[in-house]
């Protein structure tokens, strides 16, 4: 079905969609309660019902708060309301207390951490800027981690200072040609993990580093509260830039409905002066191919009342046709290979790339030995010659 859809007609053929856009359609701020109860009440609506797709895609925690309105509708909706005694409502009841006591456990141990490094100036990235910023309760926005973003020659001192709280970190391969991020675990006094994701630039890839750097990401961040701890967050423009890149650059273009919703909640917050900083970002960086690609994913699934920035963008994609920034190769269907090449060209220098290079195939001998769990050097050096090979080898068939 076209992405403009209304709700009206998704009520009336609810066969016509899939279960993803169903799905979509129900947590869907503008769908009435009175819509959402016509869909649920269809015959085998509630007992077809995926939960385990719907924790895939992100949005569980939502769906349980929309079962719990419905339940609760008005008195005009309570005849034939079949959520009240479904086996989803119960369990939606007893997880969403769950959901809450999950996200107060993250929230105090974030507290705890950015107490310990704000003056290094973190700026807190993704899913708890989500959670806290846009949605309306923060326990409705899923996350695994924590991400935030810091200066590069912070890691050392920041690294430090949560592990004086009590942090971990993992055997990782650190460095700024490479990974330009770390995580760090903690655990709670309840038995559950904490990890933070600490990124020196928002993006591993070199084709990618100019874009949305630490320092412009800094210069128009706004201060949040975290429970009583001060956190700097980027303004809702670089909100929406990052959600555009990263459903591009980590998830080939998904259509993951959480990352969707996100989208949908931050162009709804879009102020106008936020909307022309967007616009003249993309203009500047020639992102708007990228930044098309996820509205109208978007809009697919949560349709947008107002589709002026859309068009915006649209009318710049017509502008950089042949001069797009060459991070939009993701957006093809090219292999492996080629995005390397892509990565390739945007460093500059002989030895710039030579680092780049020395990055991927020997990573620190710590990494090395603590990975494959050996010591001595000549099984070390031999464990860098397979993974060279082995390496090489799954490149050119993934790239092939």
């Amino acid at each position: 079905m076209p992405p403009d859809q209304s709700i009206q007609q998704f009520v009336k053929q609810p066969e016509a969609y899939t279960p993803e856009a169903l799905i979509a359609k129900l947590i869907y701020p503008a769908t009435s309660i009175e819509d959402c109860l016509s869909t649920i009440s269809s015959p085998g609506f509630l007992e077809s019902l995926n939960i385990e797709m719907v924790k895939s895609e992100g949005v569980y925690p939502l769906l349980c708060h929309r079962l719990n309105q419905i339940a609760h509708a008005s008195t005009n909706v309570q005849d034939n309301n079949p959520v009240k005694d479904s086996l989803h409502f119960h369990h939606a009841i007893k997880d969403n207390y769950q959901f809450i006591a999950q996200e107060l456990d993250m929230t105090s141990a974030l507290e705890n951490a950015l107490g310990s490094i704000d003056d290094y100036s973190p700026v807190l990235l993704k899913g708890i800027i989500m959670s806290h910023c846009y949605y309306e309760h923060p326990h409705l926005r899923p996350m695994d981690d924590i991400d935030l973003v810091i200066q590069a020659d912070s890691v050392e001192p920041v690294q430090s200072r949560l592990m004086a709280q009590g942090f971990e970190l993992p055997n990782s391969s650190f460095g700024n040609m490479v990974m330009n991020q770390f995580i760090m675990t903690g655990k709670r006094p309840g038995g559950s993990t904490i990890a933070i994701d600490i990124h020196t630039r928002l993006f591993n890839r070199p084709g990618m580093n100019d874009l949305l750097s630490y320092d412009e990401i800094l210069s128009s961040a706004r201060q949040i509260m975290i429970a009583d701890q001060t956190a700097l967050a980027p303004s809702t423009e670089h909100c929406l830039i990052h959600a555009a890149l990263h459903l591009m650059a980590h998830h080939q273009n998904s259509r993951k409905l959480i990352w969707l919703y996100d989208i949908w909640l931050l162009i709804q917050s879009l102020e106008k002066e936020e909307t022309e900083r967007l616009l003249a970002y993309s203009s500047r960086k020639r992102i708007a191919l990228i930044l098309v690609c996820a509205l109208e994913r978007c809009h697919q699934f949560f349709p947008l009342a107002n589709l002026e920035l859309l068009n915006q963008l649209k009318e710049q994609v017509e502008q950089q046709k042949n001069i797009e920034h060459p991070s939009t190769i993701a957006l093809t269907d090219s292999g492996l290979t080629d995005r390397l090449k892509s990565d390739w060209k945007a460093l500059s220098g002989f030895k710039t790339r030579l680092k780049w290079l020395k990055g991927h195939l020997f990573p620190s001998y710590s990494y090395i030995s603590k990975k494959y769990n050996v010591s001595a050097f000549p099984l070390v050096w031999a464990c860098y010659v397979w993974r060279i090979i082995h390496g090489s080898v799954k490149l050119f068939r993934i790239g092939s």
